[in-house]
């Protein structure tokens, strides 16, 4: 019974061996991978706040714009009326 008992001792211990190296990489594997998503949280926040940065600049480049084009717009207007013949002959009155 002592050599049964021997080879019994010996498959437990190598399945103990394979069964605890198993379980260390998946514990390297979750621990990678956990750094891995905080990493892309952090990325995430950051393009977050970059993209709001974006929006407000675009908003104000945008409002500068439209205030161009009108402005631009009445002056279009105003060289309109003084160049048409009716304009021209009001301005001689």
């Amino acid at each position: 019974m002592g050599l049964c008992s021997f080879r019994f001792n010996l498959v437990f211990l190598a399945r103990f061996d394979q069964l605890t190296g198993t379980m260390t990489e998946l514990i390297r594997i979750v621990g990678n991978t956990n750094a891995t998503v905080e990493e892309l949280r952090k990325d995430g926040a950051e393009l977050k706040k970059d993209v709001a940065e974006i929006k407000i600049t675009l908003k104000e480049h945008s409002e500068k714009l439209d205030y161009a084009l009108k402005t631009k717009k009445s002056q279009a207007s105003a060289l309109r009326l003084f160049f048409s013949p009716l304009g021209r002959f009001q301005s001689k009155l």
